[in-house]
């Protein structure tokens, strides 16, 4: 019990909540950040870095809970663990979407589905 800098917590630690919340945060928006920049297509290198930095800063919040005495290896490991899983989740939800979307169009810039355009009047405009 002397290792604890603010003394021991008798609350459940496992998983680590500073860790997981961190780490969903950091790569989900580093996947945004770059997706919205058009790297998916883009350099491998700016990925890289960008996924690299929300690793070290999750790495950090994890060094952080270890030190403080707060949390066992195992907890930050489980939390990195699930963090991964979440960010891999949303972009797999991400790509599910982009892949629904028409031919070179984002889903929020599709135009009206055919059957709404004939309902609509549209199949009577040529252009």
């Amino acid at each position: 019990a002397s290792g604890f800098m603010l003394g021991p917590d008798d609350a459940l630690s496992f998983p680590s909540g500073h860790t997981f919340g961190a780490g969903v945060f950091l790569c989900v928006l580093s996947y945004l950040l770059l997706a919205a920049r058009g790297t998916r297509t883009g350099k491998r290198t700016t990925s890289v870095l960008g996924f690299a930095a929300a690793a070290a800063g999750t790495l950090v919040v994890a060094f952080s809970r270890l030190y403080l005495g707060y949390h066992w290896l195992t907890d930050v490991l489980a939390s990195m663990g699930l963090a991964l899983a979440v960010t891999g989740i949303v972009i797999l939800a991400d790509g599910l979407r982009a892949a629904a979307a028409p031919s070179g169009q984002h889903p929020v810039d599709a135009g009206p589905s055919e059957s709404d355009a004939h309902r609509l009047g549209d199949h009577h405009r040529r252009g």
